[in-house]
């Protein structure tokens, strides 16, 4: 009777299974619940602009006009908040997407290279997600880092990328359906081992019917040397991982499975990885990664594999290691089209393997081991160890597309959508294996919080833990060693900069529990901004006229003003912009003395530091007058000499003009104190009897008036 009953509970809910995807989407919800909250949304409207794109971007699609070329203008990751409307901009309007920046505890997680090196999170990576502005049937996961952002869009239509196009410097946005080349990924993951579904589980109807209670499920991510290579960069690595993961965690999340990212470990050096045979490969990775920080772990290569695999479809707390691992073919270089829905899917499938679920199309579903959809080729038997195709009646294909499990993207299928996720029987057998999985962890959404800088080592200062898991033990360090004191190990200690590192210091808690330990971490600055973070760029050989300098900063503590200093009786003036707020014009006028120093002092939260120098001096004698008359030692110590421009009159009679003129030395005051006329052409003025200080030497000729400063020092 129970089957029966449990038979009937499916029928019911086969037919009313996409009527329930319709409604219940999880991000959705959160994007509502946020509005309703009245928190403020920030309108994003000008981080895209419609721009042209070149002709050879286009070959890789069937239809060029529903590519969109897009200029992204970096300037806007300074101001996102967290929950923000950003535009992009189509020619036929504008898509609007509500988007909820990631909690801080994304940033909880590992970074490692092959040569040793362990590095933190870089959290000006921006991550978020959401949904299309008012549209249920939608998912969003878009990260931003500097000049490039990575995207994913999902509607009726299809899986949108928003991705770079490194060879133009353009971003581009267009549905993967457009692609002339399909995706043609397989799966051997069916020869790894049985599954008995309870038709109890493939019956729940709804996401939210078994619940994990806050469990979390850490994923550790490899890369092979290849990816380190065509990124450029380990930080490039680390913003193509965490923006793939990124993707790949809306996708369980809408499923209701909390996941977090564990590691991410970089081959930067030669890998032990050599085979194109996904089994092949899968057992390398086994062979070599015996342990790994997480729950799941997966091998991600760029090199052509034929897909991807999974160790087997009972990963979680698995005591055999290898039993938790995975391969899986990326599709993103830079060599084509950037792709990541492609690569998401390949992850994600796997991934769900590990959680405990089949393919779409394994005779294992409905409580009476049938298929779910026929976009298989071969009708995998419930008994992996019979490789015999057809064991059960072949369905149709879902003519709005398959969910992740299925291969509905190979060629003549409608595609996977992700609006599907994983599909409700696949979703409730992944749900379920966390739910039951005992080696799981809380998901620890612990966050430091605190000043972001320590200026004096005289005072000390409050940082905290947040959301620390009940009974969790709590350890301190810092990064580099030894720049800072911690007065407990309690959730709320005193911290001292202990005087001997200036710059960035990484805060770093220990938070043990019962079953792991996780490690947060928080950059702060200390000492103020050290004098290698600043420079100023521009010339330092001038004569009279107009002079570019730049201030190039690369640190952390915020700059709120600056202030130019000049020596006394210097009638150089700055300006400030000129074309970047970063730019100063320094105007020079004529007869000014050199050398001279000008210092730049710079407010920040530590107070006003500096000074930093620029060192000015003429860049030949008597430059900087433009006039007939030179004036020379100035400074002057004892004396000085004012030598007129002598002309020649005739060349043929090789007779020359000395100039006739006069000159007086006036004080600050406007008090003559020398006075004297030209012989050949000069006049020598003796300066040891003066007072230290500015002078103005005005110098007669002809009627004609000019003046200069002179600077007396003894």
């Amino acid at each position: 009777m129970k089957k029966i009953y449990c038979l009937l509970l499916l029928i019911i809910f086969i037919l009313s299974q996409d009527f329930v995807f319709a409604q219940e989407n999880l991000i959705y919800k959160t994007i509502q619940e946020t509005k309703a909250k009245g928190i403020e949304v920030q309108v994003a409207s000008s981080a895209f602009s419609q721009v042209s794109g070149e002709k050879m971007m286009f070959k890789h699609f069937g239809n060029p006009e529903k590519v969109e070329v897009l200029h992204f203008e970096d300037t806007v990751l300074t101001h996102l908040e967290n929950f923000i409307l950003l535009d992009i901009p189509l020619k036929t309007g504008k898509l609007q997407l509500e988007l909820l920046e990631v909690q801080s505890s994304f940033y909880n997680y590992q970074i490692e290279t092959s040569d040793g090196s362990r590095f933190f999170p870089n959290q000006n990576i921006k991550h978020y997600r959401g949904v299309v502005k008012d549209n249920p049937n939608s998912l969003v996961a878009i990260s931003f880092l500097e000049n490039e952002v990575v995207g994913l869009v999902v509607t009726d239509e299809g899986n949108f990328n928003l991705v770079l196009d490194k060879k133009s410097g353009r971003h581009i946005f267009y549905n993967d359906k457009n692609l002339n080349e399909q995706m043609d990924f397989q799966c051997a993951t069916h020869e790894q081992g049985g599954v008995n579904y309870d038709p109890e589980i493939l019956a729940k109807q709804s996401k939210m019917a078994i619940q994990s209670e806050g469990i979390c499920v850490g994923l550790y991510f490899e890369t092979e040397q290849d990816v380190f290579q065509t990124r450029g960069s380990f930080a490039s690595v680390e913003f193509f991982v965490t923006g793939i993961y990124n993707q790949v965690a809306t996708l369980y999340q809408n499923e209701n499975i909390e996941t977090s990212l564990a590691e991410i470990f970089v081959w930067t050096t030669p890998d032990p990885y050599e085979s194109n045979d996904t089994q092949v490969l899968l057992e390398q990775f086994q062979d070599n990664r015996t342990t790994f920080n997480g729950d799941l772990g997966q091998l991600l290569t760029f090199r052509s594999i034929g897909g991807g695999l999974a160790a087997g479809f009972n990963g979680l707390c698995n005591p055999d290691v290898s039993e938790r691992l995975s391969v899986s073919q990326l599709f993103n270089t830079y060599e084509f089209v950037p792709n990541y829905s492609w690569t998401v899917q390949v992850i994600a499938h796997e991934f769900g393997h590990l959680f405990g679920s089949r393919h779409t199309h394994a005779c294992v579903w409905n409580g009476d081991d049938t298929a779910i959809d026929g976009c298989g080729s071969c009708m995998e038997n419930p008994d992996p160890e019979i490789f015999d195709c057809f064991s059960c009646d072949r369905p149709g294909t879902p003519s709005g597309g398959g969910t992740i499990m299925s291969y509905c993207h190979l060629q003549g299928n409608p595609g996977i959508n992700f609006n599907l996720g994983f599909g409700l029987q696949p979703g409730n057998v992944m749900r379920n294996s966390v739910a039951n999985a005992n080696c799981l962890c809380e998901c620890v959404y612990s966050t430091i919080s605190g000043p972001d800088f320590l200026c004096s080592s005289a005072f000390s200062e409050f940082f905290t833990v947040n959301n620390v898991p009940l009974g969790a033990s709590i350890s301190w360090d810092s990064t580099p060693s030894g720049a800072l004191s911690f007065s407990d190990n309690s959730d709320s200690p005193t911290v001292t900069w202990l005087g001997g590192n200036f710059g960035e210091v990484t805060i770093t808690a220990m938070i043990t529990t019962a079953c792991e330990t996780v490690e947060v971490s928080k950059s702060i600055s200390v000492g103020g901004i050290p004098q290698n973070e600043l420079t100023i760029i521009g010339d330092h050989l001038v004569c009279h006229g107009n002079y570019l300098y730049t201030v190039e900063y690369f640190g952390d503590i915020p700059i709120s003003g600056y202030q130019w200093y000049f020596p006394p009786g210097y009638s150089a003036t700055v300006t400030n912009p000129i074309s970047a707020p970063n730019q100063w014009m320094i105007s020079i006028p004529p007869y000014e003395i050199f050398p001279q120093t000008i210092e730049l002092f710079v407010q920040t939260p530590c107070g006003n530091q500096g000074p930093w120098l620029i060192e000015l001096e003429e860049q030949s004698p008597g430059c900087s007058s433009p006039f007939l008359f030179s004036v020379y030692p100035n400074p002057a110590d004892d004396e000085f000499m004012v030598v007129g421009k002598m002309e020649f009159q005739s060349v043929k009679s090789n007779t020359i003009v000395v100039p006739n003129f006069s000159a007086i030395l006036f004080d600050q005051d406007g008090n003559p104190k020398l006075e004297n006329n030209s012989v050949d052409g000069q006049i020598l003025f003796k300066t040891n009897h003066l007072r230290q200080g500015v002078y103005v030497l005005q110098i007669l000729n002809n009627g004609d008036k000019e003046e200069r400063k002179i600077l007396v020092q003894h």
